[in-house]
């Protein structure tokens, strides 16, 4: 089985933002937020962060979406490869991949302070520059 998905939830867009707004669709490419917030930053932060930008009623919708969407798992990397190791499959490869496009709207996720902050919060999670997964995996021959 091969599959390529994200972005998946350890990425700094990795809140998923994807709702509609009358005419406009609000997204992680259109919505910049700060790298990670959904990791980093609790809900009244992100719930500040977004009112001064979007008016408080919209700001409550993206945060709700952010944080208690049923559209997202909240998977990081390192789920997924336990997955699949605990699975009835094999991994013939299975990495992350960059997206330039987009790290390119998010440019301080660089930042080597944020990078700390995640590993030092999360200290037992990878993949965090990792915008998505790419994977090949095959029924185990047992």
């Amino acid at each position: 089985m091969y599959s390529h998905f994200g972005p998946i939830w350890s990425t700094p867009y990795g809140h998923h933002l994807w709702l509609t707004e009358g005419a406009r669709t609000l997204t992680y490419a259109n919505v910049i937020l700060p790298p990670w917030c959904h990791l980093l930053r609790s809900r009244d932060e992100l719930l500040e962060l977004c009112a001064d930008e979007h008016g408080m009623a919209l700001a409550e919708r993206i945060v709700d979406y952010i944080l208690d969407s049923d559209d997202q798992n909240q998977l990081f990397f390192d789920d997924y490869e336990q997955i699949i190791t605990s699975s009835e499959f094999e991994s013939v490869f299975l990495k992350g991949y960059d997206v330039p496009a987009l790290m390119s709207l998010y440019p301080e996720a660089q930042k080597l302070e944020l990078l700390d902050e995640l590993n030092a919060r999360f200290p037992h999670r990878t993949g965090f520059l990792y915008d998505g997964i790419v994977m090949l995996v095959r029924k185990s021959a047992d």
